[in-house]
């Protein structure tokens, strides 16, 4: 018996390591620095059965570069502050993220440069990903 896959697409987005994931087309993550674990994370919401395998390839191209069943892909990210790993997904980050940063936006209202950059050593891409 063969079993269930599904491939994902990603291409850059722009030159700061962010990306687009694709599943048989669909946009599914618009932006994400970790495009295979967002990209599972949108799967499994939408109902995607967590054994199946999901494998990521780069745009125009054959090559697997990263593949997993979908549950345990969901249930990561990546942390690069001392190296490249996959650590556990704290979705509590992000919302923490995003409070901190419209705290930020409001505080900078009428200012004419506003940065919503994070600062600090925070795991993965929380404040980049953007599900489609």
């Amino acid at each position: 018996m063969t079993q269930a896959r599904i491939i994902v697409e990603v291409r850059p987005v722009d030159q700061h390591c962010r990306f687009e994931a694709r599943v048989a087309g669909r946009v599914v993550v618009k932006s994400s620095r970790t495009p295979f674990c967002a990209a599972a994370r949108v799967l499994l919401a939408e109902g995607a059965d967590p054994k199946t395998t999901l494998i990521m390839r780069h745009a125009g191209s054959d090559v697997d570069a990263l593949r997993g069943p979908i549950g345990t892909a969901a249930k990561l990210t990546v942390r690069d502050d001392r190296g490249t790993i996959f650590v556990p997904y704290d979705a509590s980050r992000l919302t923490e993220w995003r409070a901190r940063t419209a705290t930020e936006a409001s505080a900078d209202a009428g200012d004419e440069e506003t940065s919503f950059s994070d600062s600090g050593a925070d795991v993965g891409d929380e404040e980049e990903e953007e599900a489609a």
